[in-house]
């Protein structure tokens, strides 16, 4: 029990880590840096050419702007002007980090495919009961 706690912290101590080295990338090197280290190279260096021209064109408010949209495109999947303001919410990618990341802790600490694929299936589950409900007049799915 006292070693699954440990673990849960060691995870969450990393996880933060994690986060506080992609938001001073962010800031201090160039926007795009969070979406560049998940391998979203495309993402990544169109806010990194974006976070120049806003730095030319608007100086430090426009940096932070563009890295905070980026870092939020990152966590979320959505950018920032979606997440403040509404949206359409955009489909989740078969490449989600946080699918990628549940999968690499779980196989970490010895989970089998088997419990892993179950764990999985019941969050597609949660999500397709969660997008019916945000999207009522979606057509019903053939199946």
């Amino acid at each position: 029990m006292t070693d699954e706690l440990e673990t849960e912290d060691v995870n969450l101590l990393s996880e933060g880590l994690k986060e506080g080295l992609k938001i001073a990338g962010e800031l201090l090197l160039i926007p795009g840096t969070s979406l560049i280290a998940q391998r979203d190279f495309k993402r990544g260096l169109i806010h990194a050419g974006v976070g120049i021209a806003a730095r030319v064109a608007f100086g430090a408010p426009g940096v932070v702007l563009t890295a905070a949209n980026s870092y939020c495109t990152a966590r979320t999947g959505e950018g920032l002007i979606t997440k403040l303001f509404g949206g359409q919410q955009a489909p989740a990618q078969a490449t989600d980090p946080s699918l990628r990341e549940k999968v690499y802790g779980e196989t970490a600490q010895g989970v089998s495919l088997d419990t892993i694929k179950e764990s999985i299936s019941e969050d597609v589950e949660d999500y397709y009961h969660e997008a019916k409900a945000a999207v009522p007049e979606a057509p019903p799915a053939d199946t």
